[in-house]
């Protein structure tokens, strides 16, 4: 699962209590706004499949926390996200491994994959909305 959150708001949470008790609805509604936001826009980076579908939020709002995870438990969600190093691939339950390549064919018992580059779908979507983000929950907590 990869997932990313925001912690340290125990000041927030202070300003809160002295604000008004509608403060802690609205902050949760902004959070869960821009969780969903976040979640959208990691989504838009991918290709539609399986992956891009394993995408879920989960807000917990208990007592002054407010939390939200946007995150996938689709394995390949973090080889994609901090990508590999290179690599060798073996076949283990088969004699052979197969693949294409080139649009042919091809069957080999141990491949030396080159790695992978990083594609930060969900920390790239986080860095573009961070500013945003922010403003929001602060917006909210200041109305």
């Amino acid at each position: 699962m990869i997932s990313i959150s925001e912690r340290g708001m125990d000041e927030a949470v202070t300003s809160l209590r002295q604000v008004g008790p509608d403060a802690h609805r609205r902050l949760a509604d902004a959070v869960r706004d821009e969780a969903d936001a976040l979640a959208a826009e990691a989504v838009g980076a991918l290709p539609p499949g399986p992956l891009a579908a394993s995408i879920r939020v989960t807000v917990d709002d208990a007592g002054d926390t407010v939390t939200a995870t946007i995150g996938s438990d689709d394995p390949a969600a973090r080889f994609l996200e901090a990508g590999t190093r290179p690599h060798v691939i073996e076949a283990r339950s088969a004699r052979a491994l197969r693949f294409f390549a080139h649009g042919r064919e091809v069957f080999a018992k141990r491949v030396d994959h080159p790695g992978t580059r990083p594609h930060p779908f969900l920390t790239g979507a986080f860095a573009d909305r961070a500013a945003a983000i922010a403003a929001r929950l602060a917006a909210a907590v200041a109305a």
